[in-house]
């Protein structure tokens, strides 16, 4: 709370999390070092437990990250089922269909 405070309050935090899927356990997961290293943090638990913390989240779909070749629906829609604060997602958008996808 100290934290949260000395910025102005969690309407002036936004949260950056990195995201991919692990093919071993299934699911999305909070990711670090430069993608390579998982956490055991899931995307769902940390946008419901992260959420009182700050206004917003960035989500990167780093599997598909700058490479233009579409986004991860999954992902997309798990973030917009479970976050209860606003998600700009970042990752793979290739066209106006996809920017569409994720804005609803």
């Amino acid at each position: 709370n100290a934290l949260l405070a000395a910025v102005g309050g969690k309407d002036k935090v936004v949260l950056d999390l990195s995201c991919r899927q692990d093919p071993a356990r299934g699911g999305y997961y909070v990711v670090t070092d430069r993608w390579q290293k998982f956490t055991d943090v899931t995307v769902d638990e940390a946008v419901t437990q992260l959420s009182a913390y700050c206004a917003e989240f960035l989500v990167h779909g780093v599997d598909v990250e700058g490479m233009r070749q579409g986004i991860v629906e999954p992902l997309v829609e798990l973030l917009a089922e479970k976050s209860p604060i606003p998600v700009t997602y970042a990752g793979g958008i290739r066209s106006l269909e996809d920017m569409e996808l994720v804005k609803r």
